[in-house]
C-alpha cells in the first residue's frame, strides 16, 4: 500500500520502504496481520480481541541500525500500535544532537502496556525529553487510549505547526496538561 502512495505523491526520491519492523533488537518477530478486519492495525503482539488472525514472521531492527545504514531522517511519523516502546528502548543515537528528526508519534496506551507492562505514555515522553526534545500534544485529553504528539528540537514554523491541528481545529492550538494553549 505504501509504495504506490509514495510514487503517486512524487516521493520516490525522498522515501525508502523497508519490509522490517522497528524494535529494540535486531532479529525476527511474529507479526499479527490485522485486528478486527482492519488491515492497517497489525501488531507485534497478539491483542485479546484479535482472534485467529494470520501471522507472519518479520525482520526487526533498531532505529539506530537503520539510521547507520540510511542516514538520519528529518521527519519520522510513527504509528506502530504500541511498538513505540520498543522503538524508543532500542534507539539512542537517532535522538541525539540538534539534527535529531522531528517525530510525529502516536502512543497507543493499551498496546504499550501489553508490550511493556508498567510502562506508560508519560514514561516515553520523559525519555524523549531527556534527549532535549520539546513536545506538543495534538490529541484532546478525552482520548485516553491514543495520544498524538510532535517531538522537535528545531523550532517549527507556524505554517508547519498549522499542518498538525486536526484535533484542536485551532490554528497553532495544542494541549498541555489537559488545557488548550495557543
Amino acid at each position: 500500500y505504501i509504495r504506490p502512495n509514495i510514487m503517486m505523491n512524487g516521493g520516490g526520491d525522498l522515501a525508502t520502504v523497508l519490509c522490517k519492523a522497528v524494535s529494540d533488537v535486531q532479529g525476527t518477530a511474529t507479526f499479527w496481520m490485522h485486528r478486527m478486519g482492519n488491515s492497517g492495525s497489525g501488531r507485534l503482539f497478539k491483542a485479546e480481541d484479535m482472534g485467529e488472525n494470520p501471522t507472519i514472521m518479520v525482520e526487526t531492527d533498531t532505529l539506530d541500525n537503520l539510521v547507520q545504514q540510511y542516514g538520519k531522517p528529518d521527519l519520522m511519523k510513527v504509528h506502530i500500535e504500541g511498538a513505540e516502546v520498543l522503538m524508543i528502548r532500542g534507539s539512542h543515537k537517532v535522538f541525539e544532537g540538534e539534527d535529531a528528526p522531528t517525530i510525529v508519534i502516536e502512543f497507543h496506551l493499551p498496546d504499550i502496556a501489553a508490550i511493556a507492562p508498567g510502562t506508560s505514555g508519560d514514561d516515553l515522553i520523559k525519555k524523549l525529553l531527556q534527549y532535549g526534545y520539546k513536545v506538543k500534544t495534538l490529541t484532546e485529553p478525552k482520548y485516553k487510549e491514543s495520544m498524538w504528539h510532535i517531538f522537535y528540537k528545531r523550532n517549527l514554523s507556524p505554517e508547519s505547526l498549522a499542518l498538525f491541528t486536526p484535533e484542536t481545529q485551532v490554528l497553532g492550538g495544542y494541549y498541555a496538561h489537559g488545557e488548550l494553549i495557543q
